[in-house]
């Protein structure tokens, strides 16, 4: 199925309220209240051919365009297990992606701030491990780099990829890039870069907003 098949099947499961409910939350920030859902759906109708090859995704998030969809939402595999070590990481790493889009508001039409993909993931990541070093005891740098890692692992036992130096590759990429990106942000933020504390206290009160969600 070819890339423009794949959103119209997409947009159908969506708009059909297709796949597992798990939950729905709220995050509310002063006057503004922000609506989701998370559900569980089938890999061949939430991803496409392209990314499935490229990227082996857990999850992926849709925002709705028009006044009579759905929530907005996250879609994760069907094979995530909701007692699973990863399943925090991977959930919370997809409302780092509605916060970027939502409240800090890059890649949404209503502003002109774009993040290339690359950026948007270490965010997400980052967003993922401060709510999880905030309601996780003992949670520190160390311990996510393992969440990452066990993510991995699933991935691989998922979709049993055979390219396995290719995949290997850009598994290490990830965790390796991740330690980088946390020890960046930790020097702006002691050298006062205004952009990060604006981001990092963008964090905050979303993360006090949205409590821990899975208790």
């Amino acid at each position: 199925m070819d890339n423009t098949g794949h959103k119209a099947l997409f947009r159908d499961y969506y708009t059909k309220n297709m796949g597992e409910f798990y939950k729905s939350f709220q995050i509310s920030i002063n006057d503004y209240r922000y609506n989701y859902d998370i559900y569980w759906g089938e890999p061949d109708a939430i991803f496409d051919a392209r990314d499935i090859k490229e990227k082996l995704p857990l999850a992926v998030t849709i925002i709705s365009r028009r006044k009579s969809d759905p929530n907005n939402r996250i879609y994760l595999h069907k094979e995530i297990d909701a007692k699973s070590r990863i399943f925090e990481m991977i959930v919370v790493h997809e409302i780092g992606h509605l916060w970027l889009h939502d409240i800090v508001g890059f890649n949404n039409p209503t502003t002109n701030s774009v993040m290339d993909e690359v950026e948007s993931e270490s965010w997400a990541d980052y967003f993922s491990y401060c709510f999880l070093v905030r309601h996780r005891k003992g949670m520190d740098l160390k311990g996510f780099l393992n969440i990452l890692l066990e993510a991995t692992e699933v991935q691989r036992k998922l979709y049993r990829n055979d390219e396995r130096v290719e995949i290997e590759d850009k598994f290490s990429q990830r965790i390796s890039a991740f330690e980088i990106f946390e020890n960046r942000i930790n020097d702006q933020l002691k050298n006062q870069i205004d952009f990060i504390i604006q981001m990092k206290r963008a964090i905050d009160i979303t993360l006090d907003a949205l409590g821990d969600i899975f208790r």
